[in-house]
């Protein structure tokens, strides 16, 4: 079955079959294109197993985790997923794909997240957002990249967890590497002998390609690994991707995701809703009941000072306190500002700390202080109106050049939760 006819068949039952027993693949709540690919080509890999042993009886849904009016939003991932390698349509010709798509918001998703019978599989993560954690007793499957911490689906209450659990490592790209070794795995077990389906090798190609820089050779070993290499070989294969092919295709993503004039044009509040996350940091050696500190992450494909100068230190201040207000009152925003660096051939990154009022200005600069000394190497940056003892119209709010360019989300989070718990 090709992904347009997997997905449009997800949609048709999903509709008119609550009865029957179901599995929803969540990928992450910041919804980039390797969270949303892996849920997909995850989700479909399941209901092929079950086809081949001839086991029909589950539904596996995958699920976009974010509202589906924000789909917009994700500049990249709409791009790829409309591609007529994916869903059809004429020939240099994108379709639209919104359609096939399922969101968390969804009304007739609502009673399966209800459900506790339904079980809960997840691409690209396995710390469950702040918000979803009451989903975390029904998880069976994981599969990702990120630093098991605490907080993992895996390891509750100190102990771990029995389930199906394939986790690459940080020095592992793209969750969708770790699917692509799944779907390889299964045609290599499978008698029917077929290769890995061409819209497959199509959603899973975009995210390893834009996960690895395009396998920048300075970043292996960090951003990429051996896997990730055998990975899109295999996917390029399929798809008969030389090296020029790669790069155009790694060119056409690069080229949506910066787009500045089409992000900025989103405005601020919405720049913020883009790639989100959210955490609930507890004091180290805490209780469960212990209060926690709620964490929003947004990152930007933007430069954040030539991004506040844009819209004003007032606006995006604002912004900020309505975007932590979106995210159950978080008491803290970090915001990760990341652009193609020219002259460097590498990434220009820049951060920014921000409280309405939980934390003061020096309690900003002792968690900055926290992620200096783990690596990220930051250094100060003025700003009219941002940085400093901030006025009655703007909270706290700090401005950072991060030096170490190699150091994503996926490097700061833990170490953020740990100057947060101390």
């Amino acid at each position: 079955m090709a992904t347009k006819e997997f997905l449009r068949d997800v949609r048709k039952k999903l509709n008119s079959d609550h009865g029957r027993k179901a599995n929803l693949v969540l990928g992450n709540t910041s919804g980039d294109l390797d969270s949303i690919c892996s849920a997909i080509a995850y989700a479909q890999l399941l209901h092929q197993i079950e086809v081949m042993k001839k086991k029909e009886g589950t539904l596996h849904v995958p699920i976009l985790n974010f509202p589906r009016k924000e789909l917009c939003l994700r500049l990249q991932s709409q791009f790829w997923l409309s591609q007529k390698d994916l869903i059809g349509g004429e020939e240099g010709t994108e379709g639209t794909v919104e359609t096939l798509l399922t969101f968390i918001d969804d009304p007739e998703v609502q009673k399966y997240l209800d459900d506790p019978a339904v079980s809960i599989s997840l691409t690209d993560h396995n710390e469950l957002d702040a918000s979803q954690e009451s989903l975390a007793p029904r998880v069976t499957r994981v599969i990702d990249h990120h630093v098991e911490g605490p907080r993992s689906v895996l390891r509750r209450d100190g102990e771990e967890k029995p389930m199906f659990s394939v986790m690459g490592g940080t020095s592992v790209g793209s969750c969708c590497t770790l699917v692509t070794e799944e779907w390889i795995r299964f045609l290599s077990e499978s008698s029917e002998g077929e290769g890995l389906p061409r819209a497959v090798a199509f959603l899973l190609g975009g995210p390893v390609l834009t996960d690895t820089i395009n396998f920048a050779e300075n970043l292996r070993g960090q951003r990429w690994s051996e896997r990730d290499e055998k990975a899109i070989d295999q996917i390029s294969k399929v798809l008969g991707w030389e090296s020029s092919e790669r790069l155009r295709q790694f060119d056409l993503l690069s080229n949506v995701k910066f787009d500045r004039a089409a992000n900025l044009a989103v405005g601020p509040l919405n720049l913020l809703r883009m790639d989100a996350k959210t955490f609930d940091y507890r004091p180290t050696g805490g209780k469960p009941e212990d209060t926690a500190v709620r964490t929003a992450y947004a990152s930007l494909c933007l430069d954040l000072g030539e991004t506040i100068r844009h819209f004003g230190a007032s606006a995006f201040s604002s912004a900020l306190a309505d975007f932590a207000k979106e995210k159950g009152g978080a008491a803290l925003v970090v915001v990760l500002g990341c652009v193609p660096d020219e002259e460097s051939g590498g990434m220009r990154r820049q951060l920014v700390l921000w409280s309405g009022g939980f934390f003061g200005l020096d309690q900003l600069r002792g968690i900055a202080s926290v992620l200096d000394s783990k690596g990220a190497e930051l250094e100060n940056l003025e700003l009219d109106g941002v940085a400093g003892e901030g006025t009655e119209a703007t909270a706290p709010l700090l401005l950072f050049r991060q030096k170490n360019s190699k150091a994503s989300r996926k490097m700061l989070e833990p170490w953020v939760s740990a100057a947060v718990s101390a």
